[in-house]
């Protein structure tokens, strides 16, 4: 196997999402670059430099036409993409991710059966609560089921960093007592049932708000009409109101952030077949 450098990894992850743009247009699905991927289009037109993943957000009706796409064929292009969906085996996330099958990326912390290719991110727009107190409410629980479930595919307790931990209730022993019986799986579904088919003003993906809290909550109204934006070498979608989302999200998004504030994430990948 031949190892990714850092200097590799936003190509092939750029290939993805390409990939998933012929597969989007081809199915006439709605997307939107999201969070940090959104945030270098506008700022950087393409990656922020440091940055080493790529999310795209779909409204709940197009997540759905994906998913039923994907049941019928989770391979695309001879195979060298596929799609995972909640539930599938071994896989331990409560949303989408598109993945280059012919690449592995081992994460620290989690054990290896779980790992995957280099991917990126296909998160939902559903719709939420627009009441503030019950939106903390149902946030809370999807940050513990959340925990929860990272903590049952943890390769060793003893070596985990405090961003694993949920205060002193996760430590080792509380954990294995609340999932006697149970596996990363119960908690995954406990997060997707959260969210409900209601009607709103707002949305948010609701089964990863990664502790953005209330800064991942929009108006369904920016997500009406979309326009395309350089990233990289090519065009890809944004939602017209981008500005109104990304201040949601990062305040005065176009300042650059300390350096000590630019985080990359931490893995060891390979490519496995040439």
């Amino acid at each position: 196997m031949q190892r990714i450098q850092q200097s590799e990894i936003q190509q092939l992850e750029l290939e993805v999402l390409k990939a998933f743009k012929k597969l989007a247009n081809r199915h006439n699905i709605r997307y939107f670059l999201a969070c940090g991927t959104l945030l270098g289009a506008i700022r950087h037109k393409g990656f922020i430099p440091w940055d080493d993943d790529i999310d795209i957000w779909l409204p709940k009706d197009d997540y759905r036409k994906l998913i039923e796409v994907v049941k019928k064929n989770s391979h695309f292009e001879e195979g060298k993409y596929k799609i995972y969906l909640p539930n599938d085996k071994n896989y331990l996330y409560p949303f989408i991710k598109m993945v280059n099958t012919e690449t592995v990326v081992y994460e620290k912390m989690i054990k290896r059966q779980f790992c995957l290719g280099v991917w990126i991110d296909i998160f939902p727009l559903n719709d939420c609560v627009d009441d503030n107190k019950e939106f903390k409410k149902l946030i809370r629980k999807q940050f513990f089921y959340s925990k929860m479930a990272a903590l049952c595919v943890v390769d060793k307790f003893k070596n985990l960093e405090s961003k694993y931990k949920v205060k002193r209730a996760l430590s080792y022993p509380a954990f294995k007592v609340l999932n006697v019986g149970k596996d990363y799986t119960y908690w995954v579904n406990k997060n997707l049932r959260l969210v409900k088919d209601r009607e709103s003003k707002s949305c948010s993906s609701i089964i990863w708000n990664n502790g953005g809290g209330d800064r991942d909550r929009f108006l369904k109204e920016w997500f009406t009409e979309s326009i395309d934006v350089p990233f990289e070498d090519d065009n890809f979608p944004v939602p017209k109101e981008y500005h109104k989302v990304l201040t949601k999200i990062y305040g005065d998004y176009m300042k650059i952030p300390d350096e000590k504030d630019q985080v990359r994430h931490d893995f060891e990948g390979y490519v496995i077949k040439k």
